[in-house]
Order: structure tokens, then sequence, then C-alpha cells
């Protein structure tokens, strides 16, 4: 079996014509927004995608066998403001989107599972106003866009401050040249 692909799938695939949509999973605030490609709504996992016009775009992904970041951009209406207060905020940092790729049939059900074609969380978002239209674009990076990221607190001053802002007892700490060892030799 191809990639783990259903045998009714692969024999789809091998078709003349298939039809192909895009189902897009959004984490917000207040819950999650199912959008796709296709001219109508389509069900999968007791949720309803819906066709809209809020949804304009996906960017293509890579598929590597490396550990890299890999990002794509999700392509939103500005025009509605609802969109704006939902997407446009810096709480939308952080949430998780799963995009899926679904081959429909002829009486437009989903065949087998939606394979899960990208899956990360948003990093960052811009919105582009032009003379008749605005968008909004979500950057979404894969689960390795905060490998590197350092996190915690740093032996100096001003971290220590934070914690404990009249203490001056790591004002010279800069000043220590002596490698102090922690634990049992």
């Amino acid at each position: 079996m191809a990639r783990g692909l259903s045998a009714t799938l692969q024999s789809t695939l091998a078709a003349q014509s298939q039809i192909r949509v895009t189902l897009i999973s959004i984490e917000t605030g207040s819950g999650t927004n199912y959008f796709t490609n296709a001219n109508f709504d389509v069900v999968y996992d007791s949720n309803t995608y819906q066709a809209q016009a809020n949804f304009l775009s996906v960017t293509d992904t890579e598929e590597n066998a490396e550990l890299i970041i890999t990002n794509c951009k999700i392509a939103l209406s500005a025009l509605d403001t609802a969109n704006i207060t939902t997407y446009a905020t810096s709480s939308i940092i952080n949430k998780e989107v799963i995009i899926y790729s679904a081959y429909l049939d002829s009486s437009m059900a989903i065949i087998g599972t939606p394979t899960i074609m990208f899956k990360g969380k948003i990093t960052g978002y811009s919105i582009s106003d032009a003379r008749n239209t605005a968008t909004i674009a979500l950057e979404v990076s894969s689960s390795f866009a905060n490998f590197e990221k350092i996190t915690g607190r740093r032996t100096n001053e001003g971290s220590f401050r934070i914690e404990h802002p009249s203490d001056r007892s790591m004002e010279k700490s800069h000043e220590s040249i002596i490698d102090l060892k922690w634990g049992r030799a």
C-alpha cells in the first residue's frame, strides 16, 4: 500500500479525474474555525468545513525528511471585520493549524480519511490593504519553529530583579571569574 493510502483512494488517484479539496482547521481563542476551498461545505470528523469567501488561499508546503522548520501562509479576507478581530490579534500566535488534503467521490463525500499535509502553529500575521480588497496573511510554521529559542531566566542582575526588584545581591554577578562547581565531585 503506497504511503498508507486505502485501496479505494488508490483507485481514485489512478482514475482519469479526481476531485481534490483542501480542509483547514484554525484554532482561535474562542474555538476552532474550519474552512475549505470547495464550492460547498464539507463535513469531516463531525466538523463542517465552510465554503466561503473568507478563506482565500494557502501556499504550498514542501515535504522533506530533515528536521527543519517548514512554513506556509494562509490568506484570509480582511474585508470582514470579524476576521480582523479574530485573526489580526496577538492572541492568535501559537494557535494550532492543520491542513488536510481530501478526495471526493461522485456524490461529493470524502473518500477514506483526509491526509494531513501540514500541521503547525501560527507564528505571525500581517494585513495588506489594496484599493478594492484587504487580506490577512497568517504565517504558520511547523512544530520546530521554537526549537532553538532560549527560554527561562539568566543568572544576571536583570533577570534576578524581575522576581526580586529590591534585592541587589546579583549586582556584581558579572564580575565573578571563578567557575562555580555544582553538585558532587
